[in-house]
């Protein structure tokens, strides 16, 4: 045989040693030693990576799944029966009990109602609206009885609810109530798609490790490389739950395309349907207070409602 196929066949050199004693360096050094292993299980230290799914979970094995035949589905929404209208201009201080022009996009609120801001302002409407050119101009007055003034424009941008109409002990006339309807939204499925490959007999493979797939104990490395797939394959899933955003235009069509040119579909996340987002600096008492308290204000069927609070 040649020297260069030794060379080829060969892992490492011959090492020679040239010193009178032989100790635990110069073994090392021929890489005759091995260290030793405390345990062949490989230390995961990144937690249990198959508890991170929660909407996954959610969305699996509940009990309550529903089979559709298009990509496509509708859902109706009901949403809640009051709801909050910017104020987008203020004429007027309301000093000494006079009235001021607030104007609003739209005409929800009603003659002789309470309206209320955020921070505890409370107004009358004293007449019907009068259409204007930006929406609707409502004449109220202020419920402090000192007569005290607002700040200039300190009204405006400001978002009002309505709240109950007072009226007088008698020779009040009636006003008006208002309604809401359902609406109907809809939604499209994501179609996601993980390939991976292997060559050869690597199914078959051992290594020195054990891995823990599933609760049990395997020396194969391709079960473990199948496990690590099938993790990021969950978590991709998540992440579309989470993440994806709708993709089709107000015409209905899907712009996105794959590489044989047809449509790339994608399905609103949570994070796209929830119209109220909030962030905090740190999670106090006070501020899960606020949480469910918003969340049931005006609730009908609270008494049996659990709410579940994703933070990080």
């Amino acid at each position: 045989m040649s020297a260069d196929n030794i060379k080829k066949l060969r892992l490492y050199e011959d090492t020679f040693n040239a010193s009178a004693m032989t100790d635990e360096n110069s073994l090392a050094a021929a890489m005759l030693t091995q260290p030793d292993v405390l345990s062949p299980v490989i230390t995961h230290l990144s937690g249990q990576e198959d508890k991170r799914f929660p909407l996954s979970f959610l969305t699996e094995g509940m009990g309550a799944t529903k089979y559709i035949n298009d990509v496509e589905y509708d859902y109706p929404v009901m949403g809640r029966l009051n709801k909050a209208v910017e104020c987008t201009a203020q004429s007027g201080l309301g000093g000494n009990h006079t009235r001021i022009k607030l104007t609003f996009p739209e005409r929800w609120f009603i003659r002789q109602y309470i309206l209320e801001a955020p921070d505890g302002t409370q107004v009358r409407v004293m007449d019907d609206p009068i259409a204007v050119a930006t929406g609707y101009e409502y004449s109220v007055q202020l419920v402090n009885p000192d007569g005290l003034p607002t700040a200039s424009g300190a009204l405006a941008n400001k978002m009002f609810v309505q709240l109950y109409a007072p009226a007088a002990m008698s020779g009040s006339r009636g006003n008006e109530s208002n309604w809401v309807a359902p609406s109907k939204m809809r939604n499209q499925i994501s179609l996601i798609r993980k390939s991976y490959a292997y060559e050869g007999n690597m199914p078959d493979r051992v290594v020195n490790f054990e891995f823990n797939v599933g609760g049990r104990s395997t020396n194969l490395w391709y079960d473990f490389e199948e496990y690590q797939h099938m993790l990021r394959w969950k978590e991709e899933t998540e992440y579309a739950l989470w993440f994806s955003q709708y993709n089709r235009d107000t015409n209905g069509i899907v712009h996105l395309k794959d590489d044989n040119g047809k449509p790339v579909l994608l399905g609103a996340g949570v994070l796209e349907q929830i119209p109220n987002v909030d962030s905090y600096s740190s999670l106090t008492a006070n501020k899960l207070k606020s949480v469910v308290r918003d969340a049931l204000y005006g609730a009908s069927d609270a008494q049996d409602m659990n709410i579940t609070l994703f933070t990080g």
